[in-house]
This record gives structure tokens, sequence and C-alpha cells, in this order.
């Protein structure tokens, strides 16, 4: 029994070995099924290659569009495009700068009616365009500037129809709602409101205008739709900003331009301060605004020590002064920059570029005696053409003929290369009938 035993758990062991075999090697497949296989292969790689071509293809022609519109060529750039949505129609790209071609052609041209036709397909592409990505905000902003175009031309056509089919303000909400943030989608939805009418809708939009980009007020004050009303619901929205401390120096900053530009002197300083709060170092062109304002609110000594500041901390001291200077009004400023000039003159260093800047001022300002000063000075310490020049021009003011000749003739002397100094020193003379002139020639060329 043993030995029966063993001889039967041999025979298991090798007819389960055989079968585990059978199972590694498995049943070789049948030739149609490798012919399945290798026709399902074919027709994916055909299908992908397919693909594949096609995107190229159209890419191409894409490309080719867009360098035909950098020369300008709008129809050819059309049927290159219509070639590319040919290959690959439901690219949205595509179809987005299809519209945006027709818009363009559309606003060259002069007949109302194919101003309208092009419109009109801008409007379909866009359509389409939004179909295929409708997340995609600027394709929203196109619709909507489409349709505000045929909105605007359908009365032209259609004089006897006063139910005009077209309305913009669905697009523009949905351009703003896929992004609320945008500046210039809220400009051009302004721009619209204004040309048809809508004053509070307008009022709304400025609020939200001014709330969101504090610093694109000063372009919307340049638009045809800026009145008295936009203006006062642009400083609700600037106060909005300023409230919500997002965007709060930018505000503060457009609030105080407006209020100076109001003649509003110490709110506009009051915020201008408030906004060079936020930021920790302060710059040269805050420095001359600040000193500006005070300037002009009265208050010397402030505006002087700021002025001092800019300078102190400036690269360009030159272009720096001479920004300052022009802030020093003809007519109401003359103590004023004659503090100011004294103060630098203590305080700092001044290059002789930035001494006759001040004695051009000084001569604007009719303090000849205080111009002619500083121009001797510059003089004194080296011979300057420029210096001579407007020592001239001072005694020309006087009348002073003499003083002019001498100081004009040094300044040409020193700067033989500028032409002006010879051509004032020229007209002196004539003028003086020191210029004899040549001689007349007889008609061989000989000098009589």
């Amino acid at each position: 029994m043993r030995i029966k035993t063993v001889i039967d758990d041999s025979a298991d062991y090798r007819r389960y070995t055989n079968t585990n075999e059978v199972k590694r090697k498995g049943v070789p497949p049948s030739p149609w099924l490798r012919f399945a296989l290798c026709l399902v292969t074919v027709a994916l790689s055909g299908t992908l290659l397919y693909v594949v071509g096609n995107r190229l293809v159209s890419q191409i022609y894409y490309t080719k569009a867009k360098s035909a519109l950098k020369g300008n060529n709008h129809w050819i750039a059309v049927r290159y495009l219509k070639a590319a949505i040919r290959y690959q129609p439901d690219d949205f790209m595509f179809w987005r700068k299809l519209a945006e071609v027709y818009n363009t052609v559309g606003a060259q041209e002069n007949s109302i009616q194919r101003a309208f036709i092009y419109a009109d397909r801008a409007r379909k592409a866009y359509l389409e365009s939004k179909r295929l990505n409708p997340l995609e905000p600027s394709t929203a902003i196109g619709c909507a500037i489409s349709e505000a175009r045929l909105q605007q031309l359908f009365p032209y056509l259609y004089p006897d129809n006063a139910n005009n089919p077209y309305n913009p303000l669905p697009y523009f909400k949905a351009a703003i709602h896929l992004r609320p943030n945008c500046f210039q989608y809220h400009l051009v939805l302004a721009r619209y409101l204004h040309k048809t009418g809508r004053s509070q809708e307008l009022l709304q939009v400025a609020q939200s205008l001014a709330r969101m980009s504090p610093g694109g007020v000063y372009g919307l004050e340049k638009e045809p739709l800026w009145s008295s009303e936009v203006q006062a619901a642009v400083k609700k929205g600037l106060q909005d900003a300023v409230d919500e401390k997002v965007v709060a120096k930018e505000a503060h900053r457009s609030l105080s331009r407006m209020l100076a530009a109001e003649q509003n002197w110490s709110e506009a300083i009051l915020h201008f301060n408030k906004a060079l709060s936020y930021q920790g170092k302060i710059s040269v062109g805050d420095f001359i605004q600040l000193g500006r304002l005070y300037l002009y609110s009265n208050r010397p000594e402030e505006s002087i020590a700021s002025f001092i500041n800019a300078l102190t901390i400036s690269p360009d001291k030159e272009n720096s002064f001479a920004a300052i200077t022009k802030l020093f009004d003809n007519r109401s400023h003359q103590h004023e920059f004659s503090l100011f000039y004294s103060d630098i003159e203590k305080n700092l260093i001044l290059s002789p570029e930035m001494q006759i800047i001040a004695a051009k001022k000084f001569i604007d300002l009719k303090q000849l005696e205080k111009a002619r000063r500083v121009l001797t000075a510059v003089n004194d310490y080296r011979p300057n053409g420029d210096a001579y020049y407007w020592l001239a021009r001072i005694a020309e003011i006087e009348k002073d003929w003499d003083a002019m000749e001498i100081n004009i003739q040094k300044a040409t002397v020193l700067d033989p290369a500028n032409e002006h100094y010879r051509r004032v020193f020229m007209q002196l003379r004539k003028r003086l009938g020191k210029d004899k002139g040549t001689k007349k020639k007889t008609s061989y060329g000989v000098r009589q």
C-alpha cells in the first residue's frame, strides 16, 4: 500500500506539471485573429495619421493667415483661415481670428450695406467660436462688439423697422462674468452704454471701473463719456477701493490727482500722503509731485523740502531739476523759486547745466539780474558757450547791443559747431550794420 501511494502521487505530479506547461505556452492564435489585429492596427494608425495631418495642415494655413495680417492683406488672411477651418473645423481660435478679420474689414468699409454684411459674418464666426469654447471671455466680448455694430447699422438699412433684433448686452454680461475684473471689457461696455444713452447703467459701470482699476481712471477721463456725473461715480468707486483696502494706494493717488485738478489742494495732499504711506521707498517722482501740491497750496517751505529730497536721491539731477523748475508758474511763483534756488545752493552741489536751467527760469520770471549772476558764476568757474548765449539773450531783452555782441561772439568761439549761435551772431551784426557782406561778382566770376 505504501508503494502504490507513492506511485499515485508521482502520476498526479506529472499530470499537474503537463497541464501548467500547456497553460504557460498558451493556445496559438488563429490566422484570422492575427489578420483582424493587423486591420485594427492599420485602421488606428491611419486615423491617427489623418488627424495629425489635418492638424498640421490647418496650423500651416493659420500661420500663413497671421503673416498675411501683418502685411494688412486681410482678404488673403480670410482665405487662409477658411482653409484652416476646412481642415480643423472644431478649433475655436480659427473661428475667432476669422471673426476679428471680418470686424477689421467692416470697420474700413464705407458702404453701410457691406459693413453690415461683414459685421454679420464676424458675429456668426464669433458665435461658432463661442459654441466650441463657451468659457473663452475674448470670444464673448467679440460677440458683443459685433452685435453692437449690427445694432448700430440696422436702422440705416431698415429705417421703417422699429424693432431692432440685435442686443449686445447679454454678450457683454457674459464676457464680464467670465472675466469680472477686466478693465477693458468694462470700458467697452461703458462706451456702448454712453452711445445708446443708458445713463444710469453707465454710472454703475463707471463706479465699478474705478473700484477695480483706480489707475485706469486717467484714461477714462479722456473718453467722450466723461461728464460731471461720471466723475462723481468714479469718485465713489475710488472710495470703495479705499474702503476695501485692496488697491488703496492706487485709489488714493487717483483721488489726489482728481482733487488737484479741481484745485482742492488740501484734500489732494491728504490722499497723496496716504498713498505714500502704503509704500516703503518714496521715489523721485513722488517727491516732485508732493512738492508740486505743496507749492500750489501756498506751503513753500514744505514744497522746497520735498523738492530737495527729490534732488538728493535722484540719479539724474539735471533732468529732475528741469522737471521741478517747470512747476514754478511764470506769474505767481517768483518769490518761491528764489527761495528754492537759494536753498539748493546751500544744500547741494549744482552742476553748470543745473545753474543754466535755473538762469533760464529766472529769465522767464523776469528776474534778469539773478539770471545774470548765476550765468556769470558759471563762466567764472569755467567758460561755457551756453551760459554766454543766455547772457546775450539777457542783453537783447535789455537792448544792450554791445553786450549782446560780445557774449554771443564768445558763445560762438567756445562752441563753433553750434549753427544757432553763429546765426544769431550774424543776424546781430547785420542789424548793427557791421556785416558788409560779400562784394558783387562780375560775369566772369571775379570779385570787383
